[in-house]
């Protein structure tokens, strides 16, 4: 997509076009007791660049972990083989089963993630699927706006209902490509959080010319979530919602006397963004740090536990500050 004076400042032109993933609030980080599975979980992943592994993107991801590597390592649940040779394309470097890609888009997953993740359901090689797209759909569209020559109301708001359609018609795609796939499939669809949250939008909130992109397109993913709530519960049983949004609103609650996180002993710092290990955000602004990512992987496990007696013990406090400590994977 051709990127022109988009509604961004300096401090934006290392964003890439994604919408923050949230944080787990406390009762989430919480151990609790878990019962036997009575089956190993397989699980396959569609999505853009939180859920693609970290450990191959330089200069900011590299130094941390995303959910999926953590919970590989410190919980062994299966994301198919690994590899750190690129497969053929639309595959990468990775876990086999994870077909997310950095910056894809919801148009990318349905053309380019489903067809493998769908093969391998059908196979029995999955039977749980983790979807998380459509922030970079809402971000492609914000980012062919210009501030010098704003399109009207009616002009924005109808731009918006188009991708927001479009994001929802291809989440709809996948979510019953793959429930067909196989009878015993479970699913998690994953709610996208408030895009005004990034630290990498910062410099340009109390501009009069981006409020109203900002407001528009939070507005716009509010009704996107609620079209991901309705898909799930159109399929009772099957598929469960982790849902971020929420999470992210208990977050900001929790941490708003002092702008941090408390997580055992450990203060994460929720507004600053650094590749240390105790800060919520990586240094680019958009990506959040392993920290961040374990309290993802603790709203998986909640998710799966709640909605199919996955029995998942989740990671203790203590084990998350261990994780941020923890060296990145190479």
């Amino acid at each position: 997509m051709h990127r022109r004076h988009a509604f961004r400042s300096t401090a934006l032109e290392r964003l890439e076009d994604r919408v923050l993933l949230s944080h787990a609030p406390a009762a989430i980080v919480r151990a609790e007791a878990a019962t036997p599975r009575t089956k190993p979980l397989k699980i396959g992943a569609l999505g853009d660049s939180y859920t693609d592994e970290y450990r191959f993107y330089a200069p900011d991801r590299i130094t941390a972990r995303n959910w999926v590597e953590i919970l590989a390592t410190d919980r062994r649940l299966q994301f198919g083989s690994f590899s750190r040779m690129k497969r053929a394309i639309p595959r990468d470097a990775g876990f086999a089963y994870n077909w997310a890609r950095s910056d894809a888009t919801s148009d990318d997953m349905v053309r380019n993630q489903l067809p493998g993740l769908s093969d391998q359901v059908r196979k029995g090689q999955v039977n749980t699927a983790w979807i998380f797209i459509g922030g970079n759909d809402f971000f492609h569209y914000a980012q062919g706006l210009s501030l010098q020559n704003l399109p009207g109301p009616a002009q924005l708001a109808s731009g918006l209902a188009k991708v927001e359609s479009r994001a929802a018609d291809n989440l709809t795609t996948a979510v019953r490509t793959l429930l067909s796939a196989n009878p015993n499939v479970n699913l998690v669809l994953v709610t996208l959080p408030d895009v005004r949250n990034l630290p990498a939008l910062a410099s340009i909130q109390n501009l009069p010319q981006a409020r109203p992109i900002l407001d528009a397109v939070s507005a716009s993913i509010g009704r996107y979530n609620a079209r991901i709530r309705e898909l799930a519960a159109s399929e009772p049983g099957r598929v469960a919602v982790a849902d971020l949004n929420a999470q992210f609103s208990a977050l900001l609650q929790q941490g708003a006397p002092s702008g941090t996180l408390t997580i055992g002993k450990t203060a994460i710092d929720l507004k600053t963004p650094s590749d240390d290990y105790r800060h919520f955000f990586l240094a680019d602004g958009v990506h959040i740090g392993t920290v961040a990512q374990a309290l993802l992987a603790n709203l998986f496990i909640q998710t799966m536990n709640s909605s199919f007696n996955a029995g998942i013990k989740p990671l203790t406090p203590a084990e998350i500050i261990r994780v941020g400590r923890t060296p990145p994977l190479r």
